[in-house]
């Protein structure tokens, strides 16, 4: 059970009853680099130009992706994130190459930007990140560029194509708002995106784009949120427990609650785990759910008023 739970992906949403404000946040990312599967223990966390792809060789190491981080504390705890945006921008393609579709992933483990330079990138030090390493000669992949499923999401969250020289945006779908959800409702889950070449069995697909370190054009994610006044209806924690999962939250006297579920958020709609009403006072309930391997998200909602 606690090996499903570490690798839980789980977005609480927060829905209230009173008045709203709604918001957008442009941020830059605190963290990047490539890893990059030609040079397996070289770190570009300084370079000003990321890999994306893969490149022109055709052998076997020729993959390269591209990790990034946002923080996300501008957006108010509590907050509802309706919106988001993720822009990245393509400075030097190759001749001749062909438009090449990159998806972005959540990770799902901690990793290390580094300071280390050059097109090629450059020798890491301890502790930074690389094509063999979550943190050089400190902590391995689970495999070489690390593992779908375990280290990162099994699927895509977005996908863009990337051509020549310019701006791109990854389209918004459900699960990169839901994603920033879960971020701004847990912070300490935040690990950010693996951006990576949809198909990269297909060479000459890689693209140099600009990164926090860039003059012109660094990677963009932009956040618009509903701040919520009051009364929050949000869950409490989220627990393993030997049965499944626990999940807390305080119910109000005379509010009628609903926790929903999907296991994908592409899916159409939510399910109804359980229903939950208090009617004279106030009440801290515990729902109980048993869960297999692979994600699950949560939604919890005011439904109405008890009679």
């Amino acid at each position: 059970m606690i090996g499903r739970v570490l690798t839980l992906l789980t977005a609480l949403f927060a829905w209230a009853m009173g008045s709203c404000e709604g918001d957008v946040v442009e941020l830059a990312p605190v963290a990047d680099t490539t890893l990059f599967e030609m040079n397996p223990d070289t770190n570009f966390g300084a370079e000003d130009q990321l890999i994306v792809g893969s490149v022109a060789r055709n052998a076997p190491q020729h993959r390269a992706r591209l990790l990034l981080r946002f923080d996300l504390s501008a957006v108010p705890p509590g907050s509802v994130v309706t919106n988001v945006n993720l822009d990245l921008t393509v400075l030097k393609e190759n001749s001749g190459e062909p438009p090449a579709a990159m998806e972005v992933r959540p990770m799902m483990v901690t990793w290390r930007e580094g300071d280390r330079t050059g097109m090629q990138g450059a020798s890491a030090l301890p502790g930074q990140s690389t094509w063999n390493s979550r943190a050089h000669l400190q902590v391995a992949w689970s495999v070489p560029g690390g593992q779908a499923g375990s280290e990162f999401g099994s699927v895509s969250s977005s996908v863009v194509s990337l051509d020549g020289v310019g701006s791109y945006r990854f389209p918004e779908t459900p699960a990169l708002i839901g994603e920033v959800q879960s971020w701004v409702d847990f912070p300490a889950t935040n690990f950010g995106w693996v951006i990576m070449g949809m198909d990269e069995s297909i060479v000459a697909s890689a693209r140099r784009v600009a990164s926090r370190e860039s003059v012109v054009g660094r990677p963009r994610l932009t956040v618009g949120y509903t701040r919520v006044a009051a009364p929050l209806v949000r869950f409490d924690s989220i627990q393993a427990a030997s049965s499944g999962l626990e999940l807390r939250f305080r119910a109000v006297a005379g509010n009628v609650y609903s926790v929903w579920f999907r296991d994908d958020l592409r899916q159409p709609s939510w399910q109804t785990l359980t229903n939950v009403s208090s009617k004279l006072l106030d009440t801290e309930v515990l729902v109980r759910d048993s869960v297999g391997v692979g994600a699950r998200f949560y939604q919890l909602a005011i439904i109405g008023q008890v009679d």
